[in-house]
């Protein structure tokens, strides 16, 4: 059971991918815990679930203790790395297909990582 959407919009509020990804790697709970609806627990939950998982714009990876590190991928799809960011937030694969498609649908091709997990994270919170 992951985070549910409205805690990881609420996140995503307050820290973009890359940011978090950054917060994630420094084990900044007090940075995830600013968002709204999101206290120390949650925030603990979200940082040791995110722990390891492709984060953030450009592909970031969460490393052990090691900061940010560039994944192995060249050059991931803009829906690759959304569904990637909604899988590490723990929802089902078939169901981050599917928001990050309507999302896509919705905003159109031309629009920023953080834009299309915001609308599918919406999506998923209907």
């Amino acid at each position: 059971q992951g985070v549910g959407p409205k805690a990881a919009l609420s996140v995503l509020d307050v820290l973009p991918p890359g940011e978090l990804a950054a917060a994630v790697a420094r084990e900044d709970k007090a940075a995830v815990a600013r968002a709204n609806g999101v206290g120390q627990k949650l925030a603990l939950r979200i940082v040791t679930e995110l722990k390891g998982k492709p984060l953030g714009a450009g592909g970031l990876a969460i490393g052990a203790g090691a900061g940010p590190v560039a994944a192995t991928p060249a050059a991931p799809s803009l829906t690759g790395e959304a569904v990637a960011a909604l899988l590490g937030l723990g929802v089902v694969e078939v169901n981050a297909r599917r928001a990050v498609d309507q999302a896509l649908i919705r905003l159109g091709e031309d629009v920023d990582l953080s834009a299309v997990i915001r609308a599918a994270l919406q999506e998923l919170g209907r």
